[in-house]
C-alpha cells in the first residue's frame, strides 16, 4: 500500500530480527509541493555513523518535528510511549531493516520499540550499537535485565502507534536526510559488494 509522498506501507508489522536484503532505492520528495527547512532537498550527513546518530537525535528534538507527537492520546517523547511511531517510520523511510524490543527479562514486558540496520540500533537517541543501547536502558532507564528481542505486536501492544504520524515523520526525515547517503553509512559492506575490484598495482 503507498502512503504519503509515495513510501510504502508494509503490508504486515516486520517480524525479522537481522539484516534485511540489500535496500533498493526508494521515492524521493520534491518540487515544489514538498517542505520542510531544504524546500525538498535532503541536507547532507556526517561522514560515520557517530556523527550522523548526533544530527538524528538533534533533528527529532526540533520543534517542528518533536510537535508530531502533540495531539491526543501522544502526550510523549521518542523514549515514553513515541518510540513505536519513530521505529515506524524509520521503516517506512529507510526500507531496509527490522523492528525490534528491548523488554525486561526473560518473560517481562516490552519497554522500548527500536530499529535495527544492520548492526546499528536507531531510536531516539540517535544511533547505537546493541550494547551500549542495552548498557543505557539498564542504567539510565532502570531496566535491570534489559535484552533485545524479535519485535511482537501482541508484547507491544501497550506502546502508542498511528499511522499519519508515521506517514508524516517519515516524510519529513525523506525530506531533511539523503536516503542514499544514510543507508551507504550504515549498510557499507552490502553497497561495497556491488562495486567493481580495484586495479592492482
Amino acid at each position: 500500500m503507498t502512503g504519503a509522498m509515495g513510501l510504502e506501507m508494509p503490508a504486515q508489522q516486520p517480524q525479522l530480527w537481522a539484516t534485511a536484503a540489500p535496500p533498493t532505492p526508494g521515492p524521493r520528495p520534491g518540487g515544489p509541493a514538498a517542505t520542510g527547512p531544504n524546500r525538498g532537498q535532503a541536507g547532507p550527513i556526517a561522514g560515520n555513523v557517530a556523527g550522523f546518530g548526533q544530527q538524528l537525535h538533534r533533528y527529532l528534538y526540533r520543534p517542528e518535528c518533536f510537535a508530531s507527537l502533540d495531539c491526543p492520546g501522544f502526550e510523549c517523547g521518542w523514549r515514553d510511549g513515541g518510540c513505536r511511531v519513530l521505529a515506524q517510520a524509520l521503516h517506512l523511510w529507510l526500507g531496509a531493516g527490522a523492528l525490534g524490543l528491548i523488554v525486561n527479562g526473560d518473560a517481562g514486558a516490552a519497554g522500548h520499540v527500536v530499529y535495527q540496520v544492520g548492526r546499528w540500533l536507531l531510536d531516539g537517541d540517535g544511533v547505537s550499537t546493541a550494547p551500549t543501547l542495552l548498557r543505557r536502558w539498564r542504567t539510565q532507564e532502570g531496566v535491570s535485565r534489559a535484552r533485545l528481542a524479535r519485535f511482537d505486536p501482541g508484547s507491544a501492544a501497550g506502546i502508542p502507534t498511528g499511522a499519519a504520524l508515521e506517514y508524516s515523520l517519515a516524510a519529513q526525515l525523506q525530506t531533511r536526510f539523503d536516503r542514499g547517503a544514510v543507508l551507504r553509512l550504515l549498510l557499507p559492506d552490502i553497497h561495497l559488494a556491488g562495486r567493481p575490484p580495484r586495479p592492482q598495482g
